[in-house]
């Protein structure tokens, strides 16, 4: 007789060896036992929410937010997509120097233009209580595995990357530079001049709120931000997504790429955690667990992603059979240009410019303006 050993078995054993005491992260539903494998599944998107939680506690720098990027990293490579992380170098407030890692894999499209779906799996550091991170710093990510499965088994028209950020919280006693996974990030886009590459940023946190209500951020491209709204209209998801809504300001590091030049980003987030006003009485406390986050919510912004992603798609290559591709003849931006960056991301991080805090653009002007010269979505 032959004895089978689960490959998670093995993993279990690994951490045990190592002197790891965190449970053992439970992988997510087997995608061949869905309804339907074509249809975005909260209850999937659940299983890796599961699995963080299982995990604990995943500040930056620190056991925990290495085993999170381990699930990250072996989820996105049993759907066959190569993954590679970025070294980001940050510093402590004590002065001593941090060494962070973005995660990052593609899926190739018809164009080498790229579509950025960008999301934090770090947590917050808090007095008194284990921040678990489900909605801030998990939901994010969960959504976004699940999104990466679809898009693996039917890529869209323009080259996708998922990255998954590290430093995007505050570590123990703080940091010196705020985000710094999306100014790691920035800086690869900048040193490769692939700024113009990119046609979209879509940051998503803290979207498994039970009670979900998408804020419509200021600082988003217009154009694309309504595209979403109108995503969720068609497929009768307007509750979570109104159109009507005032405009917010959600702080998820969009202002660190509307610094440099891309105002091609849209911020999916739920401002107000467990209530209606901001920031919500689950924010940033013991509460922001499984027992107040709802599958249901990651599958409504899961759908709506799919849904906007591929409409916007589908106008953009329609406008690009007429209009020569915004990179020209630059030299397309690559996964491995990560990884051939690494050295010059060690420079000393005292060195890293961060973006100022910048007041939200008027309705109107600044990053609502129509991208480049094409006509809007």
């Amino acid at each position: 007789m032959r004895l089978r050993i689960h490959p998670w078995l093995l993993f279990g054993l690994a951490l045990a060896l190592a002197g790891c005491s965190a449970p053992l992260p439970l992988p997510p539903p087997d995608p061949s036992t869905l309804e339907d494998p074509n249809a975005f599944q909260g209850n999937a998107a659940w299983g890796h929410l599961e699995a963080l939680a299982a995990i604990g506690p995943r500040e930056m720098a620190t056991p925990g937010s290495a085993q999170a990027r381990e699930y990250i990293s072996g989820q996105l490579q049993a759907l066959g997509l190569e993954v590679v992380e970025q070294s980001v170098p940050a510093r402590h407030s004590s002065g001593d120097p941090l060494t962070l890692h973005n995660v990052a894999a593609s899926v190739p499209g018809e164009s080498t233009d790229l579509l950025l779906i960008v999301a934090p799996y770090d947590t917050r550091s808090f007095d008194g209580f284990e921040n678990l991170g489900i909605n801030d710093g998990g939901s994010g990510v969960a959504v976004n595995l699940e999104l990466a499965r679809l898009i693996a088994a039917k890529p869209l028209p323009y080259t996708t990357w998922f990255v998954f950020l590290e430093g995007e919280q505050e570590a123990p006693g703080d940091t010196e530079a705020g985000h710094a996974g999306i100014q790691g990030l920035v800086g690869l886009l900048r040193e490769r001049a692939a700024l113009e590459q990119v046609r979209l940023v879509l940051l998503v946190n803290r979207v498994c709120d039970p009670d979900l209500h998408i804020a419509r951020d200021l600082g988003s491209h217009r154009v694309y931000r309504e595209e979403f709204f109108r995503a969720a209209k068609r497929l009768g998801l307007e509750a979570a997504f109104d159109p009507h809504a005032g405009f917010e300001a959600p702080d998820e590091g969009q202002d660190q790429l509307i610094f440099v030049g891309l105002n091609r980003v849209v911020v999916l987030a739920d401002t107000s955690f467990g209530g209606d006003e901001p920031p919500g009485p689950f924010a940033d406390t013991a509460d922001d667990d499984l027992d107040h986050c709802a599958a249901g919510s990651l599958d409504t912004v899961g759908q709506v992603m799919l849904e906007g992603l591929s409409s916007i798609s589908r106008r953009l290559r329609r406008i690009d059979r007429f209009v020569e591709s915004p990179i020209g003849t630059t030299e397309a931006l690559r996964l491995e240009h990560i990884q051939e960056s690494e050295a010059e991301s060690q420079a000393d991080p005292s060195e890293i410019e961060a973006a100022p805090d910048a007041e939200a653009p008027p309705e109107g002007g600044g990053s609502d303006a129509a991208p480049e010269s094409q006509e809007a979505p």
